[in-house]
Parts: C-alpha cells; sequence; structure tokens
C-alpha cells in the first residue's frame, strides 16, 4: 500500500488518499491529481454532459468551495447553486479526516 493512497481502518470499502487540485481559469477546469505511482492526473468542469465528457457539475462546485476555504485561485460558486447553504452540505463539508496513512502517526 502506498503512503499516499491507503485503506481506511474502520472500513474495508474505503480508500483515502493525498490530492491536489487546482483551477485553471483558462479551461474553466479543476485539475485533480494524486501524485506518485499509481497516482492520476484529470481535469473536471461544470459543464453538464453531453456538453463535456469531463463535466460533473456537483463536483466541480464541491472542490471549488474547498478550494475557496484552503484560500486558493478558485472558481465563483453561483449563489444559485443549489447544493450548498444547507445544514447537511455544511456538515459534509466540515469533516474532517483524523487519520492518516499506516505509520504517519
Amino acid at each position: 500500500m502506498s503512503e499516499k493512497i491507503w485503506k481506511s481502518e474502520g472500513g474495508a470499502k474505503t480508500a483515502y488518499m493525498k490530492m491536489g487540485v487546482w483551477y485553471d481559469a483558462k479551461s474553466d477546469s479543476i485539475h485533480v491529481t494524486v501524485p506518485g505511482p499509481g497516482g492520476f492526473h484529470s481535469t473536471v468542469n461544470a459543464k453538464p454532459k453531453p456538453k463535456s465528457v469531463r463535466g460533473h457539475p456537483n463536483l466541480f462546485f464541491k472542490l471549488a468551495r474547498a478550494m475557496q476555504e484552503a484560500g486558493v485561485p478558485a472558481p465563483d460558486i453561483p449563489d444559485t447553486y443549489p447544493d450548498f447553504g444547507t445544514k447537511d452540505q455544511e456538515t459534509l463539508c466540515s469533516r474532517e479526516v483524523t487519520k492518516g496513512p499506516p505509520g504517519s502517526r
């Protein structure tokens, strides 16, 4: 198991990973990377399918919110976006992962 991707200690179905995200304003896409062997680089944008094979508005705006909270360049989240502002969403976005990769504590 990689120190960058590891299995959850509490469940057999969950993997955690260190990942990076950054916004490319020119393409209006968010890049997602998991570094190292077995890692990947992909992009996501807010265009709905079938207009874009990389379109996933829900994920795009969730990543945008995380980036805004981290204080890094991020796309604007429209006030009309329906998935934010609810108590359930606040709870979901404020959860912290308390376990790191094996041997990291």
